[in-house]
Formats: structure tokens, sequence, C-alpha cells
């Protein structure tokens, strides 16, 4: 129907967009016994949720292989975004026309403004430049687990609440152009008398992109026994003595001898006892 290529402007050379949103698509072949009634899924779960499952299932210059599972995958998905909403719409609201703050912000909601910013890139860059819509959904799925991980709203200090809101509302103006009833449904709920698309495409800021801290995971023995974060600027010793402070890692060497330290800059410490 056209909805990803008016968003973005573009559409690949040669690409058939069919009325029913189908991009080319011939997935469904009598030969292959693979034929489904197409109202019954609609009606069971909705259009947004077959969009979003063909266009996730495949890139679209290929044909899509018809699962079932992958249907209700693409229906869990939505409606975890509407649990998301329903469950915290008040906060949202309250927070997403917030502006930038001075209030420390924990590593964790740094994660989740830079999981918001990266998500942005890789969709704009996904869909306008590469016409991968599949890799596209992947981004938005992997920042509704990013988003839906942070616990304890009410602890958040205004900025981190207006860092999770911005996380939120972001999530149906990327998801639109695949599932577009349910994403105006969003946009509505959060009190917008305008469309979504009149929002326009979203933009990124760069400032977001660079990471200040560093997460290493500690290892003893090859096994893993805890994590931290720091500053991407700390040193070596200071890195070491971060993973030996672990409460955990004191615990598993407790009565062995540190034979070496190996430090894996940005990503590991990995120590060997005896």
């Amino acid at each position: 129907d056209g909805t990803i290529c008016a968003t973005y402007g573009q559409c690949k050379e040669g690409m058939d967009i069919s009325y029913d949103g189908k991009w080319g698509y011939h997935p469904l072949v009598i030969s292959l016994h693979n034929t489904r009634e197409p109202l019954y899924i609609i009606n069971r779960y909705g259009s947004d949720t077959v969009r979003a499952f063909m266009l996730f299932a495949s890139p679209p210059e290929k044909d899509v292989e018809w699962s079932d599972e992958g249907v209700k995958g693409a229906f869990r998905f939505i409606n975890r975004i509407w649990r998301l909403f329903d469950d915290n719409l008040s906060l949202i609201k309250e927070n997403m026309n917030i502006s930038e703050q001075a209030e420390k912000i924990s590593s964790e909601m740094k994660n989740l403004r830079f999981s918001t910013h990266h998500m942005i890139k890789k969709v704009q860059d996904d869909v306008a430049n590469k016409m991968q819509f599949n890799t596209a959904i992947a981004a938005i799925m992997e920042h509704l687990n990013n988003t839906t991980a942070i616990k304890n709203l009410d602890k958040l200090n205004p900025a981190e609440k207006a860092i999770f809101a911005e996380a939120c509302v972001i999530i149906p103006r990327l998801l639109y152009p695949f599932a577009p009833h349910v994403c105006e449904e969003f946009w509505q709920l959060l009190g917008n008398e305008s469309l979504i698309h009149e929002a326009g495409v979203p933009q990124y800021n760069p400032k977001f992109l660079v990471k200040d801290e560093v997460t290493y995971v500690v290892q003893i023995m090859g096994k893993i026994r805890g994590n931290f974060d720091i500053s991407v600027d700390a040193s070596q010793d200071v890195i070491k003595e971060t993973a030996l402070a672990l409460e955990n890692v004191q615990k598993h060497l407790e009565g062995k001898k540190i034979m070496k330290i190996i430090v894996v800059p940005k990503k590991l410490v990995s120590i060997v006892a005896k």
C-alpha cells in the first residue's frame, strides 16, 4: 500500500507494490501446499500482524516461507508494545515532552538512551538506504527488549523518566510503516490529535551514540562471575581493581592464588587462579 515508500520517500527500482502491501512477494503457492485464507489470519491476528510477519520473515527481494509460528511471534511482538504502553501510559505522557535535564543519569538509562538513538539510525539506514525491512524490524525488537528491561520506574529521577518516555514513544513512530494501524492507536493514546506520519521521520542525536561507559564481563577460569560498568578511559589497573572488588568474584577467589589477570579492552576481564 506504499506506506514504507511514502514514509521514507523511495522504493527499490522494479519492486512491485500491490494493493495488499505484499511488496512483490509470492509466498503462498498452491503447488507448495502452503496456502492460507487471508481473512482468517487477519481476523484472528490483525492485518498489522500479517504485515509485520511478512516484512520481518525475509528481505523484500526474496519469497517468504509461510509460518504460522512466525505469525504468532509477530502478534506477540505487537502485544508486548501494547502492554508497554498500557502499563506505563501515565508516565510516558507526563515525561515525553520534557527536554534534557541536568540530573545524574544511571549507566542503565544511558544505555537505554543509546539504544533509542542507535535504533533510529539503524532503521533509517536499513529502510531508506538498504531496503532491508527485516533487519529494521529486528532493530525495533531489540530496542523493545532494552526498554522493557527497565524496572522500578518509580525510582527514576525526572531526567531518567524522560529517557524512558522517549524510548517508548519512538517505537510506534519507527514501526508505523510496517504496522500502521496499531501504531496510530498508540499515537492517539499519547494524546496526539494529528496523524503519526505528520510528525515526520525521527532523527537521532549523534552525541547519544557515543558511549562514555563500557560494560566488562568478569570471568574466573573461563566461567562468568560478574560484570560492571566503567568509564571508557579507565586504566587497566583501575579495571582490574574494580573486577576484583566484585562480591561474587571475591567469593570464587577465596582460598585461591591469582596467577594472571587479562583485560580485553572494552569487553572482558579474565582471571586465572589456582
